[in-house]
């Protein structure tokens, strides 16, 4: 598999998928790191503080 990939999608940006999103960011993992989630405050904050690239509370589009 080569790194970075485009894109990787986290499915609930809890405090676990928080921190892993945060990880993949700081290892550059992927090109593009992208929240999915119903709270949109917190997928705010996760964008302004550079832990998620984009964000959606619909699903199709996060995993697209």
């Amino acid at each position: 598999m080569d790194l970075p990939l485009k894109k990787i999608t986290i499915i609930g940006v809890g405090l676990i998928g928080g921190s892993f999103a945060k990880a993949a960011k700081s290892l550059k993992l992927a090109d593009e790191v992208c929240g999915y989630g119903r709270n949109t405050e917190a997928l705010q904050w996760g964008q302004e503080n550079e832990v998620l690239d984009t964000f959606f509370t619909d699903i199709q589009p996060a995993v697209e």
